[in-house]
């Protein structure tokens, strides 16, 4: 499942390694610079990355798919770890490839 979190930054749920080694393969091989900026469980980002990925309240994001906002339940005041964790768990992935589109 594709959840984009900012205008061009899109999180990709995977249940399994080998579909992810699969994802990551295909797209390596069809971009000519390197687009990821996270590939595995998606409980080992770090708050750096977790900053560039999640978008403020204030950031107006695209409406074609679905936002990281309309999957949390705590309050979007919320600590940044707290919001991801958050997602992380109502989405219950294994893996995860972040990328910018």
């Amino acid at each position: 499942m594709e959840i984009l979190l900012k205008e061009n930054v899109v999180f990709d749920s995977i249940q399994n390694e080998t579909e992810l080694m699969e994802k990551v393969i295909d797209f390596i091989s069809r971009s000519k610079t390197s687009k990821i900026l996270f590939k595995g469980n998606p409980s080992n980002v770090n708050y750096k990355l977790m900053k560039k990925i999640i978008p403020s309240m204030n950031t107006e994001t695209c409406t074609d798919k679905p936002n990281i906002y309309k999957y949390i339940s705590v309050p979007h005041d919320s600590s940044l770890r707290d919001i991801y964790s958050d997602f992380v768990n109502k989405i219950g992935c294994n893996y995860c490839l972040i990328y910018k589109r």
